[in-house]
C-alpha cells in the first residue's frame, strides 16, 4: 500500500476550506515546510514533508495524495 500524504493547499481540520501557505522552508528546490490558515474555518497548522502537525493529534480531513497515482483521492 502506498504512503498517503496531506496536500497543504486543503484544509486538515474542516476538509473544504483552501489554505493561505506561508513558506517557512525549501529543500532541493521544494517547498518543505510552511505554515497554513484555511480560508473557510480559519484552522491554523504546520505541513512538513508532506504531512500536517495536527494529524499527530486528530483524524485529518485534508484532501490526500500518493506518487502510485491509483492511489490518489
Amino acid at each position: 500500500m502506498a504512503t498517503k500524504y496531506d496536500e497543504k493547499t486543503s484544509c486538515n481540520s474542516c476538509g473544504i476550506g483552501l489554505n493561505q501557505i506561508k513558506v517557512i522552508s525549501i529543500d532541493a528546490g521544494c517547498v518543505s515546510g510552511c505554515e497554513t490558515t484555511c480560508t473557510a474555518c480559519g484552522f491554523a497548522d504546520f505541513w512538513c514533508y508532506g504531512f500536517f502537525e495536527s494529524g499527530a493529534h486528530m483524524e485529518g480531513k485534508s484532501k490526500k495524495y500518493s506518487f502510485d497515482d491509483s492511489q490518489n483521492d
